[in-house]
């Protein structure tokens, strides 16, 4: 019996979510973690193929150090075109040497590009004037049902049965959930992909940061989530709400190494 009451959570939630009038915080979740799968799984697939064109091209003896050892002296090759050649030429010899990247890689990447989407959108849901321009939505919603019969008749539900404002708060702490899962698997994805492919990695991801300062920047992202996520515990805000509103200001430093962090963020 044990068992089937475990079976049967998910699809009483699930029922409970529809039964509640909650259909649009349902379409609104299953969007966002939608978008979310797709940036993930997208990502993932795109890096895994590079590895695998890596391994192929080593074993085909196909990876090329044409005039790797000269400068090419064509008119048109500007100083930009001279950077990319000398860099290209680099890790096509470190790939020889080294060997390509290991599947620690494609999963670390995966995270930090979907963590890019969910960094952009985590302060919307709490920012003062994308929340006045809901409610204004809304009041002109109402305007709307009234002075149209038509658009009455199509939309009778309330503005809140489509756009849940009233839950930005729960949809922060989610969007902040996802994120701090995320930044935990990329970095320990990153560190088992050092321990694996040490000198391919230095060499491939040489420029990632401001002159290779990743993972300085890496180390006071996660040092700014720490004090943010303690702080927010339900126990600490009861207790104490001064300490969770200024653990909330080191969302400074966490957006300002975060542009330094990955200024190619894909």
């Amino acid at each position: 019996s044990s068992k089937k009451n475990m079976l049967s959570l998910p699809i009483h939630w699930i029922n409970k979510r529809l039964s509640v009038d909650a259909r649009a915080t349902t379409f609104w979740l299953f969007l966002y973690f939608s978008i979310n799968a797709i940036m993930f799984f997208y990502t993932l697939h795109v890096w895994i193929n590079t590895i695998e064109n890596a391994e192929a091209n080593l074993k085909n003896d196909d990876v090329l150090l044409d005039n790797c050892d000269e400068c090419p002296k064509s008119t048109y090759f500007s100083t930009k075109d001279y950077t990319r050649w000398r860099d290209e030429c680099e890790l096509n010899k470190s790939l020889i040497r080294n060997g390509p990247l290991s599947y620690w890689a494609p999963l670390a990447k995966a995270c930090g590009n979907t963590l890019n989407f969910n960094c952009a959108l985590l302060i919307m849901p709490v920012t003062r004037k994308v929340i006045i321009f809901l409610n204004e939505l809304s009041v002109g919603y109402m305007r709307a049902q009234k002075r149209n019969a038509w658009f009455e008749s199509c939309f009778r539900s309330p503005f809140a049965r489509y756009v849940p404002v009233a839950k930005n708060i729960d949809f922060h702490k989610l969007i902040s959930t996802v994120m701090l899962i995320l930044g935990l698997v990329h970095t320990v994805a990153h560190f088992f992909n050092y321990w694996q492919a040490p000198y391919f990695t230095e060499a491939r991801f040489a420029k990632w940061g401001w002159a290779g300062t990743s993972i300085v920047t890496g180390a006071l992202i996660l040092l700014a989530m720490f004090f943010i996520h303690t702080a927010a515990l339900t126990q600490v805000r009861h207790a104490n709400f001064e300490i969770f509103w200024f653990a909330h200001h080191f969302f400074i430093l966490y957006y300002a190494m975060l542009l330094i962090h990955g200024p190619v963020f894909y």
